[in-house]
Order: structure tokens, then sequence, then C-alpha cells
């Protein structure tokens, strides 16, 4: 009878040491755990291809009107990632100018897309780019991010949020003008 009961207790004492041992499983905060992002394809207008990672199936928004953020715009485009999981907004608007940008005038239509006072960079044509955590009260749960890239007469915003930092700067960083290299 002692033997048992020495036994069951070395078993409790070994199971307990064996669960201390191993990683917590169970939830995990959401912004630790990385969003496999698909490869990327092209979509867009003839006018206006590009090519990007959507973390699923976008939906071509259609033909839309030109609205105060895009200013000078002709023809509007978009193409939206649904909303679901932690994946707030994923989303590609393409609109044609009037006129083609050149020089001081295409740096000073980006400074009025992105105010905020971001950086210039070269990402095939000039562009800029802005990543930063969401505020309280705003409708996206932990990181957004902005890329807006003027390319001789067609503006590209692409515009992502979710809840992890790095998810959002890959799923920027995959997007180019054209069509995708084969």
């Amino acid at each position: 009878m002692r033997t048992r009961g020495a036994l069951s207790l070395l078993a409790l004492a070994l199971a307990a040491a064996m669960l201390t041992a191993c990683p917590v499983a169970g939830p995990q905060p959401r912004a630790l755990i990385p969003t496999p992002v698909p490869a990327s394809s092209t979509y867009g207008p003839p006018w206006g291809r590009f090519t990007v990672s959507f973390l699923g199936p976008p939906r071509h928004l259609g033909s839309l009107p030109p609205g105060p953020g895009q200013p000078g715009a002709t023809t509007v485009e978009a193409w939206r990632f649904p909303s679901r999981g932690p994946v707030v907004k994923e989303e590609v608007m393409v609109w044609r100018l009037s006129r083609r940008l050149t020089g001081s005038a295409r740096s000073g239509y980006l400074r009025k897309l992105l105010p905020s006072g971001s950086p210039f960079i070269r990402f095939g044509h000039l562009a800029r780019q802005e990543l930063s955590p969401c505020r309280a009260g705003r409708s996206c749960d932990g990181y957004r991010g902005l890329l807006d890239v003027v390319a001789g007469d067609v503006v590209f915003a692409v515009s992502v949020s979710h809840v992890n930092g790095p998810t959002v700067r890959t799923l920027l960083h995959s997007f180019r003008v054209g069509a995708k290299r084969q």
C-alpha cells in the first residue's frame, strides 16, 4: 500500500515537473503571433497595374467617384481585403490624374497625401510611407501603415491596419507598381 502511494506521489511530481517545463499553450497576445503573408499577385486597371500581397482574396470595389483626398483624380479604382480576424483593413486605391506629375509637383502632391512629415522614399517611384501604432478611438487595432506612390499620372495609395506591426511592414513592402514578373 505504501509503495502504491509513493508511486502515485512520484507520478504526480513528475507530471508537474513536465508541465512547468512545457511552453505555455493557449491564447497568446495577437501582436506577437506572426501572420503568414501569401505570395503577391497582380491587380489593377490596364493604366494602373500593381502587384501586392493581400492576406486573402481581395474584392474589387469597381470605379469610384474621386474624393476630396484625391485632388486632380479623373478615375478611381479600389481593391479591399474584407475585414476578418485580426485584420482591420487592407486596401489599395489607384487613381489616374488629369496630368502627369514630375519633379516638385510630384513631391508636393505626396506632401498633401501624407502631411505627417514622413520622409520621401524610393519605391521604384517617388513615395512616402508611414507606419505607426493606432491611436485610441481609431477604427484600427494595433498598427497602421500607409504607402503612397506617384508614377507619372497614376497614384497608388496602400493602407493596412493589423495587430502585428511586422505584418503591416511586410504587406506594405510587397507592393510594386506594374505586373508581377514571371
